[in-house]
């Protein structure tokens, strides 16, 4: 009672009942004075002991309506200033005919405040407390995950780069590649040179020249098939040392993972590799057709073929005309000039057997002068197509690493909620924790 505080030694008979406590009335009289004892009194108290008061006006008979009101915000306000907060606050009449207003909602107000007692402030502190050493346990171990993930993300990203450096040194020998496999396609020019030579036969014939416009496309196909064959047993010979070179590394980084993660990645899977690598093999075998039939092999071969089926032609109608000329004379008992007829059209024969064999060795050297730079063709036609193939496979190695990216990926997403729920739940708890002084 605000009364008693007018006594000289209220401070320390309140100094160990007040803190105590469940609810602490503060009982102002309205015919009271001066209330600045009670002020000082209220602010020496901890702050925590605010939730548990509640200001009481009694013989709120003796004011009029607007006196009352008045010193309702009149206390208010005091504890607004002297306080931080404005405690509840309730008028009751004692005397009177109004005697008993506002106890039924002065007793509302301290059953509530009755559940803020120190008993439970004391469970709420130690709950607290426990949270507290949980959350700080519970940060120790996602912290430790956090360190352990973001070190399988940068294992991972180490084997990323070793992966490139390996393209790095595939890309280097580009080059030398592809000048091996225009230099092959060069080789193989003097064969079909003399595969096109012997096609025109060794001595004049009628057969020969009836299907000699259709040698071309039969030698250009053969030459065709000639060089994809090779091309895709030297890709073959290529895809052995990439695949060594991913086994080397597989088995390099094998116990690494073996370490880092206490399991076993397994054997290098070389045929699921090698299955797709077939693939690209014949991609790349098909893709040499269109920079040699740009480079005109084909019509090249057409007209010499075609040049040369009208000068065997020609020697053939002469060849049997003077033969017929010559039977024809024999007939009529020119035996002489029937002879010299015959002995012409056998010298004709003879000279245009060895105009063939001239004209084969000719053919072939056309045909070598006029590939002479179909390795630019070689060069510029399978850049493009080696360098996907390299790319895939370098794509399908990179592959086979997934299920490990998946388990580290998989983790670090399981681990940021935890991480950001945890910050949210020591966030709330600081914040209690300074509500209750802790």
């Amino acid at each position: 009672d605000t009364i008693g505080l007018e006594q000289e030694d209220a401070p320390r008979k309140l100094k160990h009942i007040v803190p105590k406590s469940d609810a602490i009335l503060v009982v102002i009289s309205a015919s009271g004075g001066s209330h600045s004892a009670l002020w000082d009194y209220l602010r020496t108290l901890e702050e925590r002991l605010h939730s548990r008061m509640v200001l009481v006006i009694t013989h709120a008979e003796l004011l009029s309506f607007e006196q009352l009101q008045s010193l309702k915000e009149e206390l208010r306000a005091t504890s607004r200033e002297r306080l931080g907060v404005q405690l509840p606050l309730y008028p009751v009449t004692t005397a009177g005919e109004h005697a008993g207003e506002g106890v039924e909602a002065l007793t509302a107000c301290v059953q509530e405040v009755l559940k803020r007692s120190p008993l439970t402030d004391k469970r709420v502190e130690r709950l607290l407390l426990a949270t507290d050493s949980l959350l700080a346990e519970q940060g120790k171990v996602l912290d430790e995950l956090s360190r352990l993930s973001k070190m399988d993300s940068g294992f991972l990203t180490s084997i990323d780069r070793e992966i490139d450096r390996i393209q790095l040194q595939m890309e280097d020998e580009m080059p030398a590649r592809l000048k091996a496999y225009a230099q092959y396609v060069q080789d193989c020019v003097p064969r079909l040179g003399k595969k096109s030579a012997r096609q025109m036969g060794r001595f004049l014939s009628i057969r020969r020249t009836m299907i000699l416009h259709k040698l071309p496309p039969v030698i250009d196909e053969w030459f065709y098939e000639l060089v994809k064959s090779g091309i895709e047993e030297r890709h073959a010979y290529y895809n052995k040392e990439f695949l060594n070179i991913c086994q080397t590394h597989w088995n390099h980084v094998r116990p690494r993972v073996k370490e880092q993660w206490d399991c076993d990645i397994g054997d290098f899977p070389a045929a699921k590799l090698q299955t797709d690598l077939e693939v690209y093999k014949e991609r790349l075998g098909r893709s040499i057709y269109m920079p040699l039939k740009d480079f005109g092999i084909k019509p090249c071969l057409s007209k010499l073929f075609l040049d040369q089926e009208d000068v065997m032609r020609t020697e053939i109608k002469l060849m049997l005309l003077l033969v017929i000329l010559g039977a024809l004379l024999g007939c009529f008992g020119e035996h002489a000039a029937g002879f010299a007829c015959v002995g012409a059209a056998l010298v004709i024969w003879v000279g245009g057997n060895l105009g063939l064999a001239c004209m084969q060795f000719r053919m072939s050297r056309q045909i070598v002068a006029a590939a002479a730079e179909m390795h630019i063709a070689v060069e510029c036609g399978l850049r493009t197509p080696l360098y996907e193939a390299m790319i895939s496979g370098l794509s399908d190695y990179r592959k086979l690493y997934a299920d490990i990216r998946g388990q580290v990926a998989g983790g670090v997403e399981y681990l940021q909620p935890l991480l950001n729920a945890r910050y949210d739940l020591f966030y709330k708890l600081t914040v209690q924790k300074h509500r209750f002084r802790i």
